[in-house]
């Protein structure tokens, strides 16, 4: 809260640094006014998304790793990482073996990972996100939100904004993740009521 990121102009680029911030744990916010996708929450979910997508791809493995939804510790994500030579987390992660209790976190995680990717080829996508957030506990327990009813207000718009999508053009995870990255592109703002605040985060502003 004694931080702030100071830019000669924050529009389009204030969101990179916050979601940054983000995945490593340290709340953040742009502008001091309320920013969809850089928000805790919505990176979670959406780096679900993307790895249901796609697994091999270490950012957002390691951001959802990370969440609430599986508490891996930084300790426990570094034991993995030097467990294996080989390229990708995701490899690592499977072929982790030592300490039994990291070994059945480990697995815990590759089940429910393995159960949504199942469901992912035939359910829509705004009945997948519902799943992950209400099943992995990630609703009611949104981690490091501004507020639990900011986090909830926001993982509800993005439920909304699937089920949206769902209705228009439905094509899967994949096409939902490219509808999400074409919103940040263009830097359409999403509308969600804020609720809270957080004085204990670091604030992007101009």
């Amino acid at each position: 809260g004694d931080i702030t990121i100071l830019m000669r102009s924050i529009k389009g680029r204030a969101e990179r640094f916050v979601t940054q911030l983000v995945r490593m744990g340290i709340p953040a916010r742009a502008g001091g006014s309320s920013d969809f996708f850089g928000a805790y929450e919505i990176i979670v979910m959406t780096d679900f998304l993307r790895i249901i997508d796609n697994p091999r791809q270490d950012i957002p493995l390691l951001a959802v790793l990370r969440s609430t939804m599986f508490g891996f510790s930084d300790r426990e994500l570094a034991a993995i990482r030097a467990s294996s030579q080989k390229e990708r987390f995701y490899d690592c992660l499977r072929g982790y073996s030592g300490k039994y209790k990291l070994e059945d976190k480990i697995r815990e995680f590759l089940d429910i990972y393995e159960s949504y990717l199942e469901m992912s080829v035939s359910l829509p996508v705004d009945k997948l996100i519902w799943l992950i957030m209400n099943e992995t506990g990630f609703y009611n327990s949104p981690g490091q939100a501004v507020s639990i009813e900011s986090g909830q207000s926001n993982l509800r718009r993005l439920f909304e904004i699937a089920g949206s999508y769902e209705k228009s053009a439905p094509s899967g995870v994949h096409g939902f993740i490219r509808h999400i990255e074409n919103l940040l592109d263009t830097g359409q703002e999403i509308a969600v009521p804020v609720v809270g605040s957080n004085l204990n985060e670091v604030n992007v502003m101009s």
